[in-house]
């Protein structure tokens, strides 16, 4: 499961990097991938604290 978060937390990164330089950081779209990439963060490091 670990490495598949990792491809998905690499892709929204893209999609933010993308939608930010197209519409603006402060873009509803930029805005969307910002959280979703911040939720996908933290369940990345929860998941480094159980394998810890």
């Amino acid at each position: 499961m670990e490495w598949n978060l990792e491809e998905e937390i690499e892709l929204i990164r893209e999609k933010m990097m993308n939608a930010a330089a197209k519409k603006g950081l402060t873009d509803n779209e930029t805005m969307s991938f910002s959280r979703k990439l911040d939720n996908l963060m933290n369940q990345y490091e929860e998941l480094k604290k159980v394998d810890s």
